[in-house]
């Protein structure tokens, strides 16, 4: 995820060499407090401690797997689909808080809605890269195909009309 971030600052994309991990605040003792309900561990957590948990629960609509009473809701199905995002999944995503375990760090899960510490480093999860610069867009490669067909199609047409 650092090496990702690294090569994102490296070619300055978008525009800015400013990117970074989502933050996550531990608020409590060290570690992981897990609970249901406002805690900075666990689902439903206080959305002033994490980024992702901001976005995923205040800004999206999202909801945790278990209910603030800690009951199992089957119908949450992770992150609301919406048009201001593509290629998001719903998996674990890293964060950039170190863990107090030292092979772990602090993840947000986009599936469940659950933000914890002490998920190993050594497993594969996904990255959703942030910054606070203004980020110039990047075309999609399909809108890029798709001017470089219509450009060609008025060449086309404005050389066959020299040529009648």
């Amino acid at each position: 995820a650092n090496a990702f971030v690294g090569y994102l600052n490296s070619v300055s994309y978008a525009g800015t060499n400013q990117w970074r991990l989502p933050a996550i605040i531990d608020t409590g003792a060290v570690g992981c407090s897990f609970s249901n309900n406002g805690n900075d561990c666990g689902y439903n957590v206080d959305t002033s401690t994490g980024e992702m948990a901001r976005l995923y629960y205040d800004e999206l609509g999202g909801q945790a797997i278990n209910d603030k009473l800690g009951n199992y809701q089957p119908d949450v199905a992770g992150i609301p689909d919406t048009a201001f995002f593509d290629n998001e999944v719903y998996d674990i995503y890293w964060s950039s808080l170190p863990s107090a375990f030292p092979s772990g760090a602090w993840i947000f899960a986009t599936d469940d809605g659950v933000q914890m510490d002490g998920y190993s480093k050594s497993a594969h999860s996904y990255v959703w890269a942030v910054t606070s610069a203004l980020a110039v867009p990047v075309p999609e490669a399909d809108s890029v195909a798709m001017l470089m067909a219509g450009l060609g199609l008025l060449g086309l047409m404005a050389r066959r009309k020299q040529s009648v």
